[in-house]
């Protein structure tokens, strides 16, 4: 899941504020997690992001939120 994360770190520009391979991406902005830190939600503001998402997604994701100018590979 870190992966994950940190392709999706890698695929937005600019950079969500608050979101750095530095700190645990359960403390991200708009990221939640349940209590083993899996990644449930992830809502992306809507701040003039771009980037692709990676194609993958952990299957504890039960909430995927993103906004115009953002491109998604499809989900499988």
């Amino acid at each position: 899941e870190t992966d994950y994360m940190s392709d999706l770190l890698k695929a937005l520009t600019p950079t969500p504020t608050g979101w750095s391979n530095d700190t645990h991406h359960c403390k991200w902005k708009g990221i939640s997690c349940d209590s083993s830190q899996s990644v449930t939600s992830i809502k992306l503001p809507s701040s003039s992001l771009t980037g692709t998402l990676p194609p993958y997604l952990n299957s504890t994701l039960t909430n995927l939120t993103v906004y115009a100018g953002f491109r998604k590979q499809p989900l499988v």
